[in-house]
Protein backbone atom coordinates (compact mmCIF):
# COMPACT_ATOMS: atom_id res chain seq x y z
CA UNK A 1 0.00 0.00 0.00
CA UNK A 2 1.10 3.58 -0.65
CA UNK A 3 1.03 4.45 3.05
CA UNK A 4 3.30 1.57 4.07
CA UNK A 5 6.08 2.99 6.24
CA UNK A 6 7.82 -0.26 7.17
CA UNK A 7 7.74 -3.18 4.76
CA UNK A 8 9.14 -6.62 5.61
CA UNK A 9 9.46 -8.90 2.61
CA UNK A 10 10.08 -12.65 2.84
CA UNK A 11 12.38 -12.37 5.86
CA UNK A 12 13.99 -15.65 6.93
CA UNK A 13 16.53 -16.61 9.59
CA UNK A 14 17.81 -20.01 10.70
CA UNK A 15 20.04 -21.05 13.55
CA UNK A 16 21.28 -24.43 12.46
CA UNK A 17 18.20 -26.60 11.99
CA UNK A 18 15.95 -24.11 13.80
CA UNK A 19 13.89 -21.83 11.55
CA UNK A 20 13.46 -18.76 13.75
CA UNK A 21 11.90 -16.73 10.94
CA UNK A 22 10.36 -18.32 7.89
CA UNK A 23 9.40 -16.19 4.91
CA UNK A 24 7.88 -13.39 7.02
CA UNK A 25 6.16 -10.54 5.20
CA UNK A 26 4.15 -7.73 6.75
CA UNK A 27 3.58 -4.00 6.33
CA UNK A 28 3.22 -1.25 8.89
CA UNK A 29 1.05 1.61 7.70
CA UNK A 30 0.94 5.25 8.68
CA UNK A 31 -1.09 5.97 11.80
CA UNK A 32 -1.50 2.36 12.92
CA UNK A 33 -0.44 -0.03 15.64
CA UNK A 34 0.38 -3.44 14.20
CA UNK A 35 0.74 -5.96 17.02
CA UNK A 36 2.90 -9.04 16.73
CA UNK A 37 1.80 -11.82 19.05
CA UNK A 38 2.62 -15.47 19.54
CA UNK A 39 3.56 -18.05 22.15
CA UNK A 40 6.99 -18.11 23.77
CA UNK A 41 9.60 -19.28 21.28
CA UNK A 42 7.53 -18.16 18.29
CA UNK A 43 10.34 -15.99 16.96
CA UNK A 44 9.08 -12.52 17.92
CA UNK A 45 12.33 -11.39 19.53
CA UNK A 46 14.37 -12.72 16.61
CA UNK A 47 12.22 -10.80 14.15
CA UNK A 48 12.54 -7.56 16.13
CA UNK A 49 16.31 -8.07 16.38
CA UNK A 50 16.49 -8.50 12.60
CA UNK A 51 14.50 -5.31 12.06
CA UNK A 52 16.76 -3.41 14.45
CA UNK A 53 19.89 -4.70 12.72
CA UNK A 54 21.19 -6.80 15.59
CA UNK A 55 20.77 -10.11 13.74
CA UNK A 56 21.35 -10.35 9.98
CA UNK A 57 18.61 -12.03 7.98
CA UNK A 58 19.48 -15.01 5.77
CA UNK A 59 17.01 -13.96 3.09
CA UNK A 60 14.51 -11.20 2.49
CA UNK A 61 14.46 -7.43 2.63
CA UNK A 62 13.39 -4.60 4.95
CA UNK A 63 12.24 -1.22 3.68
CA UNK A 64 11.74 1.91 5.80
CA UNK A 65 9.99 4.79 4.10
CA UNK A 66 10.74 3.22 0.75
CA UNK A 67 14.47 2.92 1.49
CA UNK A 68 15.98 -0.54 1.84
CA UNK A 69 17.71 -0.83 5.21
CA UNK A 70 18.40 -4.59 5.14
CA UNK A 71 22.18 -4.17 5.18
CA UNK A 72 22.44 -1.15 7.50
CA UNK A 73 23.79 -1.49 11.05
CA UNK A 74 21.77 -0.57 14.14
CA UNK A 75 23.02 3.03 14.28
CA UNK A 76 22.31 3.64 10.62
CA UNK A 77 18.82 2.19 11.00
CA UNK A 78 18.17 4.47 13.97
CA UNK A 79 19.40 7.43 11.92
CA UNK A 80 17.08 6.35 9.10
CA UNK A 81 14.12 6.62 11.49
CA UNK A 82 13.75 3.32 13.35
CA UNK A 83 13.32 3.76 17.13
CA UNK A 84 13.33 0.72 19.39
CA UNK A 85 12.45 0.29 23.03
CA UNK A 86 13.36 -2.85 24.89
CA UNK A 87 11.81 -5.29 27.33
CA UNK A 88 14.42 -4.10 29.84
CA UNK A 89 14.55 -0.33 30.18
CA UNK A 90 17.66 1.15 28.56
CA UNK A 91 17.82 4.53 30.27
CA UNK A 92 21.02 5.80 31.93
CA UNK A 93 20.39 5.25 35.67
CA UNK A 94 22.62 8.03 37.01
CA UNK A 95 21.20 10.69 34.71
CA UNK A 96 18.05 12.60 35.55
CA UNK A 97 14.98 12.08 33.40
CA UNK A 98 15.71 15.41 31.71
CA UNK A 99 19.35 14.50 31.04
CA UNK A 100 18.34 11.16 29.54
CA UNK A 101 16.04 12.89 27.06
CA UNK A 102 18.67 15.54 26.35
CA UNK A 103 21.00 12.69 25.46
CA UNK A 104 18.46 11.41 22.93
CA UNK A 105 17.84 14.89 21.52
CA UNK A 106 21.56 15.44 21.03
CA UNK A 107 21.94 12.03 19.44
CA UNK A 108 19.20 12.91 16.97
CA UNK A 109 21.02 16.13 16.16
CA UNK A 110 24.31 14.31 15.65
CA UNK A 111 25.88 16.07 18.60
CA UNK A 112 28.16 14.56 21.25
CA UNK A 113 26.69 14.54 24.73
CA UNK A 114 29.00 15.59 27.54
CA UNK A 115 28.69 17.40 30.84
CA UNK A 116 32.15 18.94 30.38
CA UNK A 117 30.18 21.50 28.40
CA UNK A 118 27.48 23.63 30.00
CA UNK A 119 24.72 21.81 28.14
CA UNK A 120 22.21 22.48 30.88
CA UNK A 121 22.46 26.16 29.91
CA UNK A 122 21.44 25.33 26.36
CA UNK A 123 17.90 26.68 26.60
CA UNK A 124 16.72 25.24 23.29
CA UNK A 125 18.06 21.77 24.14
CA UNK A 126 16.47 21.81 27.60
CA UNK A 127 13.15 23.08 26.27
CA UNK A 128 13.08 20.37 23.59
CA UNK A 129 13.77 17.68 26.17
CA UNK A 130 11.06 19.02 28.47
CA UNK A 131 8.57 18.92 25.60
CA UNK A 132 9.14 15.19 25.14
CA UNK A 133 8.83 14.59 28.88
CA UNK A 134 5.54 16.48 28.84
CA UNK A 135 4.23 14.27 26.04
CA UNK A 136 4.66 11.20 28.27
CA UNK A 137 3.40 12.97 31.41
CA UNK A 138 6.80 13.07 33.13
CA UNK A 139 7.42 16.82 33.18
CA UNK A 140 7.02 16.85 36.97
CA UNK A 141 9.82 14.27 37.32
CA UNK A 142 12.35 15.98 35.07
CA UNK A 143 15.04 16.39 37.72
CA UNK A 144 14.64 12.98 39.32
CA UNK A 145 17.41 10.45 38.72
CA UNK A 146 16.28 7.64 36.42
CA UNK A 147 17.31 5.15 39.11
CA UNK A 148 14.75 6.73 41.45
CA UNK A 149 11.85 6.57 39.02
CA UNK A 150 9.28 3.84 39.34
CA UNK A 151 9.28 1.04 36.78
CA UNK A 152 6.33 2.57 34.98
CA UNK A 153 7.99 5.98 34.94
CA UNK A 154 11.15 4.48 33.43
CA UNK A 155 9.06 2.96 30.64
CA UNK A 156 7.55 6.39 30.02
CA UNK A 157 11.05 7.88 30.01
CA UNK A 158 12.12 5.34 27.43
CA UNK A 159 9.22 6.44 25.24
CA UNK A 160 10.22 10.08 25.66
CA UNK A 161 13.74 9.18 24.52
CA UNK A 162 12.31 7.36 21.51
CA UNK A 163 10.14 10.38 20.69
CA UNK A 164 13.23 12.61 20.83
CA UNK A 165 14.68 10.64 17.93
CA UNK A 166 11.73 11.84 15.79
CA UNK A 167 11.43 8.39 14.20
CA UNK A 168 9.45 7.14 11.25
CA UNK A 169 8.60 3.90 13.10
CA UNK A 170 8.52 2.72 16.70
CA UNK A 171 9.50 -0.87 17.51
CA UNK A 172 8.12 -1.49 20.99
CA UNK A 173 9.10 -4.72 22.72
CA UNK A 174 6.85 -5.58 25.68
CA UNK A 175 6.15 -1.99 26.88
CA UNK A 176 3.66 -3.37 29.44
CA UNK A 177 6.21 -5.75 31.00
CA UNK A 178 6.28 -5.39 34.77
CA UNK A 179 3.48 -2.85 34.92
CA UNK A 180 0.47 -3.29 37.16
CA UNK A 181 -3.11 -2.67 36.11
CA UNK A 182 -2.91 1.10 36.51
CA UNK A 183 0.47 1.29 34.81
CA UNK A 184 -0.78 -0.74 31.86
CA UNK A 185 -3.82 1.49 31.57
CA UNK A 186 -1.64 4.62 31.51
CA UNK A 187 0.76 3.09 28.98
CA UNK A 188 -2.13 2.01 26.76
CA UNK A 189 -3.38 5.60 26.66
CA UNK A 190 0.10 6.87 25.77
CA UNK A 191 0.54 4.36 22.95
CA UNK A 192 -2.88 5.15 21.52
CA UNK A 193 -1.68 8.73 21.09
CA UNK A 194 1.87 7.82 20.06
CA UNK A 195 0.77 6.05 16.86
CA UNK A 196 -0.29 9.42 15.43
CA UNK A 197 3.32 10.60 15.67
CA UNK A 198 4.72 7.45 14.03
CA UNK A 199 3.27 3.97 13.45
CA UNK A 200 4.10 1.25 15.98
CA UNK A 201 5.11 -2.37 15.55
CA UNK A 202 4.15 -3.72 18.96
CA UNK A 203 5.33 -6.97 20.54
CA UNK A 204 3.22 -7.58 23.61
CA UNK A 205 1.95 -10.46 25.75
CA UNK A 206 -0.75 -8.42 27.50
CA UNK A 207 -3.67 -9.42 25.31
CA UNK A 208 -6.04 -6.89 26.87
CA UNK A 209 -3.62 -4.15 25.78
CA UNK A 210 -3.17 -5.71 22.34
CA UNK A 211 -6.91 -5.94 21.72
CA UNK A 212 -7.43 -2.38 22.98
CA UNK A 213 -4.65 -0.89 20.87
CA UNK A 214 -4.07 -2.87 17.70
CA UNK A 215 -5.44 -1.81 14.35
CA UNK A 216 -4.08 -5.06 12.93
CA UNK A 217 -2.48 -8.15 14.46
CA UNK A 218 -0.08 -10.70 13.04
CA UNK A 219 0.23 -14.05 14.80
CA UNK A 220 3.66 -15.69 14.75
CA UNK A 221 4.01 -19.41 15.48
CA UNK A 222 7.24 -21.38 15.04
CA UNK A 223 8.75 -18.57 12.98
CA UNK A 224 5.80 -18.26 10.57
CA UNK A 225 2.97 -15.76 10.39
CA UNK A 226 -0.18 -17.87 10.44
CA UNK A 227 -2.69 -15.00 10.35
CA UNK A 228 -2.93 -11.23 9.94
CA UNK A 229 -6.07 -9.20 10.43
CA UNK A 230 -8.18 -7.01 12.66
CA UNK A 231 -8.82 -7.84 16.30
CA UNK A 232 -12.07 -9.58 15.37
CA UNK A 233 -10.40 -11.47 12.54
CA UNK A 234 -7.81 -12.82 14.95
CA UNK A 235 -10.30 -13.60 17.71
CA UNK A 236 -12.36 -15.68 15.30
CA UNK A 237 -9.55 -17.38 13.40
CA UNK A 238 -9.59 -21.16 14.06
CA UNK A 239 -5.87 -21.54 13.27
CA UNK A 240 -5.03 -18.93 15.89
CA UNK A 241 -7.27 -20.61 18.44
CA UNK A 242 -5.60 -23.93 17.78
CA UNK A 243 -2.13 -22.41 18.04
CA UNK A 244 -3.05 -20.91 21.41
CA UNK A 245 -4.68 -24.15 22.55
CA UNK A 246 -8.03 -22.49 23.10
CA UNK A 247 -6.62 -19.71 25.23
CA UNK A 248 -9.41 -17.75 26.91
CA UNK A 249 -7.50 -14.53 26.09
CA UNK A 250 -8.62 -14.95 22.50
Amino acid sequence: MSDSILSIQNLSKSFGAIRASEDISLDLHAGEIHALIGPNGAGKSTLIAQLAGEIPQDHGAIFLGGQEISNLDTVARANAGLARSFQVSSVVPNFSALQNVMLAVQGNQGRTFTFFKPVLRDVELVDNARTYLQQVELEGRANVSASDLSHGERRKLELAMALALEPKVFLLDEPMAGLGAEGSKAMTALLADLKHKAPILLVEHDMDAVFALADRISVLVYGRIIATGTVEDIRNNPDVREAYLGSESL
